[in-house]
């Protein structure tokens, strides 16, 4: 009786720990595609669902860059991720949106945007849009569409 008293509880604390988090929660992992002279990189989120909160990181390589604003409403996800990149001999610090959609498959359609970009070490703003860039040269330049997939 003891056993099956025990039993229940584990199971009872099994599912009360997974409807705390939501059905975003897990690793999802995708590929950027190479666009001009960006290779494709390949990108893993790790994300924590609360509600209508997510939470969580990025990993490329190092120790992951958090998560700065994470939403999902109507089925429309939103990450905002602050990150440090190196171009050259520089190394910058990126804040970048992601805004997805989730597709009934259970994938997700995502579109990374550079939204701004400043020098790590002197602090100095990086413009993101190239003044000799048209409209098109740079979205095509700033925007990436991608599928992100659970891993687990």
């Amino acid at each position: 009786m003891k056993r099956l008293l025990a039993l229940g509880l584990l199971l009872a604390a099994a599912l009360s720990a997974q409807s705390l988090t939501g059905p975003l929660t897990g690793t999802w992992i995708g590929t950027i595609p190479a666009q001009g002279r960006a290779f494709a990189r390949d990108i893993e989120i790790r994300l924590v669902q609360d509600g209508d909160q997510l939470t969580g990181k990025l990993y490329r390589e190092g120790p992951g860059s958090p998560i700065v604003e994470g939403s999902i409403v109507d089925g429309k996800v939103v990450l905002v991720i602050d990150t440090r990149e190196q171009a050259g001999n520089q190394i910058n610090d990126m804040r970048y949106r992601f805004e997805g959609t989730l597709l009934d498959d259970g994938r997700i359609a995502m579109v990374r945007e550079k939204i701004s970009q400043r020098d790590a070490v002197s602090g100095a703003e990086i413009p993101v849009r190239r003044p000799q860039d048209d409209d098109e040269a740079d979205r095509k330049r700033r925007f990436r569409e991608f599928t992100m997939e659970r891993l687990y």
